[in-house]
């Protein structure tokens, strides 16, 4: 058995010697109209990859989502990909030590591992998508929150000074130091303050995305054109309405916690499962390995 190994193993051996001399003397009598430089090889061979990569609906999902992980489409595919081919070779080599011993559905269950690996982080509609949709919802409940803290700071504000004009500009220019995620679309809108207040605000809310910051943003550009005597009325009469939307975002905040809580208690049985399918699978190699003795 091995002797007939050794043999096939240097008939391979010799083939691709051969190649290799025909590739080599392919290349000395081919002609290059300019000469390439490894440099310039590989830079070409490092777009190709990145061309290939690039996924733009991938990419434009992780950027309403704001780069969770600081992630982008390139390293996410370059991580699944990656991980699969290493898998791959890994079963491969498994696979080679044990070609003998192993049934077919042995390597069904090696070879089957990249395979899910890649369906489960699809970038369509998977775990992966649905991870990016729940990070969303999360950074979207934070922007709310940190501009509804905004306008809490306003209307306490106006509270305080009575019938004072309101000087939007001077508030949210002192106030955008107390945020982070809607610092970035803050910024935008203020220097969008000489077309009008209207329009700055309504680029912030565009910025930000969300509903809630798109009514909130309505409710601040009223205000700065509502009369002094009339803006706690209007305050009064809204901030209710806000509150509320702020409780169901939190509310679906704890639910998605609640959810990953229920799948880190369920995950030891997913373990076990797993092993029972190891031990399955030795099972069926002993078995196999068995019949082929007797045989």
């Amino acid at each position: 058995m091995h002797h007939d190994l050794y043999a096939v193993g240097g008939g391979l051996l010799g083939i691709l010697i051969c190649l290799i001399y025909m590739l080599a003397a392919y290349l000395i009598h081919r002609r290059l109209r300019t000469p390439l430089s490894i440099k310039y090889m590989s830079r070409l061979q490092y777009i190709r990859l990145k061309t290939w990569l690039d996924h733009p609906e991938l990419d434009q999902r992780l950027e309403r989502t704001g780069y969770p992980l600081g992630m982008n489409a390139l390293k996410i595919q370059s991580v699944r990909y990656g991980v699969a081919l290493l898998w791959l070779i890994n079963s491969l080599y498994d696979i080679s030590f044990n070609w003998g011993v192993q049934s077919l559905p042995a390597l069904l269950l090696q070879l089957w591992g990249p395979v899910v690996m890649l369906l489960a982080t699809n970038t369509r509609a998977s775990l992966l998508t649905y991870f990016l949709a729940k990070w969303k919802e999360i950074d979207d409940g934070e922007k709310n929150r940190e501009l509804f803290m905004i306008y809490s700071m306003i209307a306490d504000e106006l509270k305080g000074v009575g019938r004072r004009r309101l000087n939007l500009h001077t508030m949210l220019t002192k106030l955008r130091d107390y945020t982070v995620r809607i610092k970035p679309a803050l910024n935008k809108g203020l220097r969008l303050f000489d077309e009008g207040a209207s329009a700055a605000l309504h680029a912030i809310g565009e910025d930000i995305g969300t509903k809630e910051a798109k009514e909130l943003c309505k409710l601040l550009a009223d205000l700065e054109m509502t009369p002094p005597e009339d803006i706690s009325a209007l305050v009064e009469a809204r901030e209710e309405s806000y509150t509320q939307m702020l409780r169901e975002n939190r509310r679906r905040r704890r639910k998605f916690f609640g959810s990953l809580a229920y799948a880190a208690a369920f995950s030891p049985l997913l373990i076990y499962l797993w092993n029972a399918l190891n031990i399955a699978q030795q099972y069926v190699t002993d078995l196999a390995r068995s019949t082929n003795h007797f045989g």
